[in-house]
């Protein structure tokens, strides 16, 4: 059951993040796949609204320890945007969105998230000044962020990110406008010791 629910909730945030574009109040959708464990139709139900007072564009998503979490992002493209630093944690039990402590690191979008261990790790993304390559630890049993190594020596955004076997992954993005600016390289994250390796 409880993959069955992680793979609801990654549906559901990756879904989310494209309809929240014109929505005071963005819808969030759980999707029910077709297995031989639940007797149920490929269909999508509408559970409870982003509880965040805007909606928002280019967030992070992640779920840990069967819930969900939704940060960052910004409000609208353009010189005139809100960027945001808050997150927010949806309970599927009781269909209920909670706001956590805020991302200690600056405001941002296009940023990157993985899980390691019931921890996720946040970072890269671009802000007000820029880009950016720092890097903080999640600890949603005590609600808690650290700041950890930071990813290579730029910033970037529009990276991907995921984790296998106890370690992190982040690559390519960009560090800049243009052809020239795209990046192909992809980092190893050990969180043991708190090092990034080029791959």
């Amino acid at each position: 059951m409880s993959q069955y629910i992680y793979y609801c909730l990654q549906i559901s945030f990756y879904i989310s993040i494209l309809l929240i574009f014109n929505s005071s109040y963005p819808p969030f959708y759980q999707n029910y796949p077709i297995s031989d464990a639940i007797q149920k139709s490929d269909s999508w139900t509408s559970v409870s609204h982003f509880n965040a007072t805007s909606a928002r564009q280019h967030a992070i998503a992640f779920s840990i320890d069967n819930k969900g979490y939704v940060g960052l992002g910004k409000s609208a493209n353009g010189p005139d945007a809100i960027l945001y630093n808050d997150l927010w944690e949806y309970d599927p039990t009781d269909n209920s969105w909670t706001q956590k402590s805020n991302f200690p690191g600056k405001a941002r979008y296009d940023s990157v998230a993985f899980v390691i261990e019931n921890k996720a790790y946040v970072g890269t993304g671009q802000g007000k000044s820029g880009y950016l390559h720092d890097f903080w630890e999640y600890n949603p049993a005590t609600d808690e962020w650290r700041q950890i190594s930071s990813l290579a020596n730029f910033g970037r955004d529009r990276a991907v990110a995921f984790s296998l076997h106890k370690k992190g992954y982040v690559g390519l993005g960009s560090k800049g406008t243009g052809q020239k600016n795209l990046l192909k390289d992809f980092w190893k994250y050990d969180p043991k010791k708190d090092r990034w390796i080029k791959l």
